[in-house]
């Protein structure tokens, strides 16, 4: 059955990981800031001294990667979205050093996992195929430790893209590797 933006919202106010329709992630995306946050990023619960200073959620958001440069990097949409929403974005290192992550995952309120490479199939139980595109071991490796962490503390999550397939896939669901040859009619270009 496929749910509406309000029904999406109130499954994540009420199960964090839930997942409904993950092809409604993609039509959602045009532009970010019209539906990325909708208040809904509010963290649960806040730190009571956070709380009580009025201070804005901090956001830690998952970077994306540009293998050619080897360089880390952000398209702003995401940053001014959380900003927009009241939140104060956090681009976060790309490692996958646990004590760096939990140090994180102990000081920010939330996390956004961003759009970006494909997931490795080896995650979700599958060889790379060869239309498989490419991928990051790197942003897999910081992603799956963001999810573990957040879910373990009860902070939120909100995956966009590439960020609800890797949520998706670490929970034990399975994913397409090529969307146009495995679900023709379905064309997706970051």
């Amino acid at each position: 059955a496929e749910c509406g933006l309000q029904e999406i919202i109130r499954s994540f106010s009420k199960v964090r990981f839930r997942i409904c329709n993950l092809l409604i992630a993609e039509a959602f995306l045009t532009d970010p800031r019209e539906y990325l946050f909708l208040k809904l990023f509010q963290p649960k619960p806040f730190d009571a001294a956070r709380q009580e200073s009025s201070m804005s959620p901090m956001i830690g958001v998952c970077p994306l990667f540009d293998a050619r440069s080897s360089r880390i990097w952000m398209r702003s949409e995401y940053l001014q979205a959380v900003e927009e929403a009241g939140g104060v974005p956090v681009v976060l290192p790309l490692t996958d050093k646990r004590s760096t992550v939990e140090a994180l995952l102990d000081r920010l309120d939330g996390f956004l996992l961003t759009g970006g490479q494909d997931i490795d199939p080896a995650i979700y139980g599958q060889k790379k195929s060869s239309l498989c595109g490419e991928i990051c071991a790197e942003r897999d490796a910081l992603e799956r430790l963001v999810i573990e962490g957040a879910e373990s503390r009860d902070k939120p999550l909100l995956g966009i893209c590439r960020g609800i397939q890797i949520l998706n896939a670490s929970l034990g669901g399975t994913l397409y590797q090529d969307l146009p040859t495995e679900h023709p009619g379905v064309e997706h270009d970051m």
